[in-house]
């Protein structure tokens, strides 16, 4: 029997005649295995691609709350929202496989690495119940009272460094003794670009349990609060770029950095792009850059083994909590980068004279929430060391060539172009 199909190109759905259909459906599924890219969808008829799925939603009007979940790994192509646009009241949710292993470890004792405060991330965890050297670093954490954590490192069998603790509602949980912990792992999926609009300034487009293969992406949304990557681990390449414009906040995810020379750059523009509650793990020559005029805002962000750089104009604010632990070389400030501190600290090891340098750009704490530097010399500016005392209300250090120029070079203003600056300043 021959099935007559009345769409213009002979399918079962014509994604022309369905675009009004797709804004208007609630729920959506692909299963690399089981799905049919000509049926509609569904959660009983998934889709066998992302690449359907992306075909469906482009430059459509989203009318209704919906969801997509993943069955296993989709790896054929990324989530691809191109003018996509939300109406008031719609969204998009976008769910990975969790894998919840069934043995569990309880937590004995619970230790505060964070030298500005024991009740602040990363926490040492004594537990029993798991042997931690036969879990994978990128395991996702499930703890019984709801909260998820990231694996920084493992000390030993018995003895697991993590990252914040968090729920939907809050960004830091402090664990106990007495919880109890599941190892979870997440279904893959290549990193998303999104490029959408929306009249509600809510979250419109959430993403949440799943391991991308990359750290490399791009997102643009009309509002600073419309995209939200949650609970998810991103596997570093040797250079990777997350760029965000008109915001996205990053939750309880983990940057796994590769070893190597890898280096991750955060460039935000026209709003903030906010890091809540990650772990970043990477090799000793790897370095977490932040550029741009935009703002990069860290709270409760812990990093190992990795070089925080904040350059090419910058505002990174790092406070509530982040943690810097054994980086063999400072915190770097460079091309007029511009570093805010609150509440965090700084743990320099063997190979790191100081703790945060400062080339050409601006340092700034408030007197009580200056970060904590242990294991080096505070700071350097201009190439001169300084503990926080000698700073006093700050320094300032000039550069000029080794052969200063015979003649003044006078711009169109009348003004005569200024050499470059390194300035470390506190506010009291």
């Amino acid at each position: 029997m021959t099935n007559l199909r009345a769409s213009p190109s002979g399918r079962l759905l014509d994604v022309a005649a369905g675009e009004q259909a797709a804004g208007l459906q609630t729920a959506w599924a692909i299963d690399p295995l089981t799905g049919n890219d000509e049926g509609p969808g569904t959660v009983a008829a998934p889709l066998r691609t992302m690449a359907e799925f992306n075909a469906r939603w482009q430059n459509i009007l989203a009318r209704v709350p919906a969801t997509l979940q993943l069955v296993g790994d989709v790896l054929d192509q990324p989530l691809w929202l191109r003018g996509t646009n939300f109406a008031t009241g719609a969204s998009l949710t976008v769910s990975g496989t969790v894998t919840t292993s069934p043995t569990v470890a309880t937590i004995t004792v619970v230790t505060g690495l964070n030298v500005a405060g024991a009740t602040l991330q990363p926490f040492q965890l004594t537990t029993t119940g798991i042997d931690w050297t036969t879990v994978a670093l990128g395991s996702r954490l499930l703890a019984s009272n709801g909260s998820i954590a990231w694996i920084r490192n493992v000390v030993d069998a018995n003895n697991v460094v993590v990252g914040a603790f968090s729920t939907s509602a809050t960004i830091s949980v402090v664990p106990t003794a007495g919880l109890t912990l599941s190892v979870q792992t997440l279904s893959q999926a290549l990193a998303p670009n999104l490029n959408i609009s929306a009249v509600d300034k809510t979250t419109v487009v959430s993403i949440k349990d799943l391991s991308f293969t990359t750290c490399s992406f791009s997102t643009n949304a009309t509002f600073s609060g419309n995209l939200l990557i949650n609970g998810c681990e991103f596997k570093s390449e040797l250079s990777a770029i997350v760029k965000s414009v008109g915001g996205l906040t990053l939750r309880a995810s983990r940057f796994t950095m590769v070893a190597g020379s890898s280096v991750l750059t955060f460039v935000a523009a026209a709003s903030a792009l906010n890091v809540f509650a990650a772990v970043f793990s990477g090799a000793t020559s790897g370095a977490i850059s932040s550029s741009s005029s935009g703002t990069v805002v860290h709270q409760h962000t812990c990093i190992l083994n990795a070089q925080l750089s904040v350059t090419q104009g910058a505002f990174v604010s790092m406070n509530t909590s982040c943690h810097i632990q054994h980086t063999t070389v400072a915190v770097l400030i460079d091309t007029l980068g511009f570093l805010n501190t609150g509440i965090c600290s700084i743990s320099g090891s063997a190979g790191a004279s100081i703790g945060v340098d400062v080339r050409c750009g601006w340092f700034i704490w408030n007197s009580t929430g200056k970060p904590t530097i242990t294991g080096a010399t505070d700071c350097r500016v201009g190439n001169v060391t300084y503990t926080y005392a000698a700073l006093g209300d700050g320094k300032t250090s000039s550069y000029l060539d080794a052969v200063p120029p015979v003649t003044n070079l006078l711009l169109n203003t009348g003004a005569t172009r200024g050499p470059a600056i390194a300035t470390m300043s506190r506010n009291a």
